[in-house]
């Protein structure tokens, strides 16, 4: 992901590292960035942001687009 305000990269995760699904279940991932911001006496503060806007895909295909809460819904055609 790259920031195109204060034009440093940021690593972005989704809040599952696994998931098993029935055929064509839908499952919902988060996909958040670590944002830090500093307190008035120059504390790293860390939080949970939302990604908005991004492509998720499955074996190469985009198969949905995170909204503004970061979240994306997905299936699949085979149980797993």
């Amino acid at each position: 992901m790259k920031d195109m305000v204060y034009w440093s990269d940021l690593i972005a995760s989704f809040d599952k590292t696994a998931v098993t699904a029935k055929a064509g279940e839908q499952v919902e991932l988060t996909l958040t960035y670590d944002a830090v911001t500093y307190d008035a006496e120059w504390n790293a503060t860390h939080a949970a942001t939302p990604v908005t806007g991004a492509d998720v895909s499955v074996a190469g295909e985009v198969v949905a687009t995170t909204d503004a809460s970061g979240k994306a819904s997905i299936s699949f055609d085979e149980a797993g």
